[in-house]
């Protein structure tokens, strides 16, 4: 957005599909991992009234994890 050229946050999750070499389960998994941590970042930012706490930071690098390990 705004000039760049990488897709919005929400649209991220759309473009795994075109990830080859990936299982239908595996696209899955990282859908939702993206999911989560879109979810976290925008309770960080934008948010105030929910708690962003060292459990939340753990299960975004749980989440972050997942996604590299998936990767081709």
């Amino acid at each position: 957005a705004h000039g760049w050229q990488n897709p919005a946050h929400a649209a991220l999750p759309g473009h795994v599909d075109q990830i080859a070499g990936l299982s239908a389960a595996k696209k899955s998994m990282i859908r939702v991992a993206l999911s989560r941590l879109r979810q976290r970042r925008e309770n960080a930012d934008y948010r105030p009234g929910i708690e962003v706490n060292r459990a939340a930071a753990r299960e975004s690098w749980r989440d972050l994890a997942t996604i590299i390990v998936l990767l081709p």
